[in-house]
Order: structure tokens, then sequence, then C-alpha cells
């Protein structure tokens, strides 16, 4: 069992609705094969590596995403002391707008984290279509004793594409770039999967807080 806690990202917080497709859903409920929808991959990955408390930050139009979790009782996630929440817009009764960017986002997610026990905490996009596996990446992170390990894979970005590239040696970052239009050439690049401690995790987001308090008056509880 994983002794770690996740927090889904349901928007990407772009205001890009892909051409209409996501423009009365999350990006996260976007069917996949008829079948399935794009966050039915990583609640599995999460699932088989049995991390039990998962949150799903949702911003907008988020209808047709709780209609298809419902409770998590299709991943066994149906639980009384555990397994899937949602997160929606302006839960935390301290803040006082819809986040307009994943920092904000966490920021109601922050008492959600202090009320559990987990050591470390998961932040993964639910629109990843893939196979993680999440107990190796955790494992890895304890064992190089690193303040956040994060996924990534390595290609070449498209024209158009905005991407966050890592510059690293000896798989560790010791730089990154935000190139807006594509790169000329294969690299790594995230896949927007990140794992750190709860403390990091809180203390990361504290200070973001404080930032955007001062910036635009914003109330969150903590």
């Amino acid at each position: 069992m994983v002794n770690a806690f996740c927090i889904l990202f349901a928007d990407n917080y772009r205001n890009d609705d892909l051409q209409g497709l996501v423009r009365n859903r999350t990006l996260a409920s976007l069917a996949v094969a008829s079948r399935y929808r794009m966050v039915d991959f990583m609640l599995s990955s999460l699932v088989k590596a049995e991390v039990s408390n998962i949150a799903v930050v949702t911003n907008h139009h988020y209808k047709s995403l709780m209609d298809h979790l419902s409770w998590g009782k299709d991943w066994d996630l149906n639980r009384k002391n555990s397994g899937l929440k949602f997160i929606t817009p302006m839960s935390n009764h301290q803040s006082n707008r819809v986040a307009q960017n994943k920092i904000e986002a966490l920021g109601d997610a922050a008492r959600y984290a202090d009320t559990l026990l987990e050591e470390y905490c998961i932040l993964a996009d639910g629109n990843i279509v893939g196979n993680i596996d999440f107990k190796e990446m955790v494992n890895y992170h304890k064992s190089t004793n690193a303040d956040i390990t994060l996924a990534y894979t390595y290609r070449k970005p498209q024209q158009r594409e905005s991407q966050i590239i890592f510059l690293m040696t000896k798989n560790r970052v010791y730089d990154s770039l935000y190139h807006y239009d594509g790169y000329d050439q294969v690299c790594p690049t995230q896949v927007k999967i990140y794992i750190m401690s709860k403390e990091m995790f809180k203390e990361l987001v504290k200070k973001r807080y404080d930032i955007w308090m001062a910036r635009y008056s914003i109330r969150f509880h903590y």
C-alpha cells in the first residue's frame, strides 16, 4: 500500500475548449473509445497502487464528471472515511472566487490535505491516458530523498504546443524552459505528475497563497 493521497485536476485552466469537445464538460470527462473517460486511466493506476484517498479538483462544467464517477463505486472508492472526494469551486468557505489557475485551486484543497494521515502527496492531471506505476514512483521518491519527484517523457513537442522542457543530469532536474511553440528536437517534457511530502505540498501552496492574496486579496483558510 502506498502511503500517499492524490489530488487530480479535472481541468487544465487554459480556457481552451478543444474545438468544442470540452465546451460543456471538464477535460477529465472527455470520452475515450466511447465507453471510457480520460480520468478512468489515472484512477485505475492509483487504485492499482492502493492509493485510497483521491480528491478530484473541479472548476466548471463538472456535472458529466460527477455523473460518471459518482462516489467511485466502480473503483471500490465509495468508503466512509476515505475514497473518492470532489473539491468544487469555493468549497473552502474562506475563498471568495472561482479558482483561475491550479495554484488557486490547491488553496481549496489545502483543508482536505489537513484531514489525511498519509505522508506523501501526488499531484496529477486527470486527462493523462496511460498506465502509471505510482507504487514505483513513490518508492523511487523515498529512495532518492528528493524534494519533488516528477514524471517525464522524451518526445518532440509539436508546433503551437506550449510545454515545459527539463534540463537534466543523472535523472535530476537542474533547470526548466517554457516553450510556447514547440521545440526542434526530442527532449524530456513533463507528464504533469508530481510527488512530494505532505509538508512540502502545504508549504508550497501557502507560499503561493501569500503571493496571490497580496495581489488579488484572495482569502483561504489554512
